[in-house]
């Protein structure tokens, strides 16, 4: 049974992180082979997903599950990235996570500053 709240819904389906996640994936499936990833790092990838009722539905769900789907393939992206290139345009890829992905952002600089030390 449908509640009365749910009845004056609000809730986008898609709000800006996810589609600026989206743009990240795009611009990194072009610099990296997913396949040669054998090891994926984990990064904190945070969501902020709740109905302004704190309610669930199809719409929550359907968030959850896209936001899943994207940050684990970012995962194995921008483990890529590092292992792959030469990280010169890094700092494009920051400012993809600048604002929305924080503790993100921080890792993967930390990544990227460990790798370049290494060389």
């Amino acid at each position: 049974m449908k509640s009365q709240a749910c009845m004056v819904c609000h809730y986008n389906s898609s709000p800006l992180d996810l589609v600026n996640l989206q743009r990240l994936s795009n611009f990194l499936s072009t610099k990296v082979d997913v396949s040669q990833v054998y090891r994926p790092n984990r990064y904190n990838w945070h969501s902020n997903n709740k109905c302004q009722y704190g309610m669930n539905c199809s719409k929550t769900h359907s968030y959850d599950n896209s936001f899943r789907r994207i940050t684990t393939e970012l995962d194995e992206l921008l483990t890529g990235y590092i292992e792959q290139t030469d990280c010169s345009d890094y700092h494009e890829i920051l400012r993809y996570l600048q604002g929305y992905q924080a503790t993100v952002y921080r890792e993967f600089e930390i990544d990227v500053r460990k790798h370049k030390a290494k060389e």
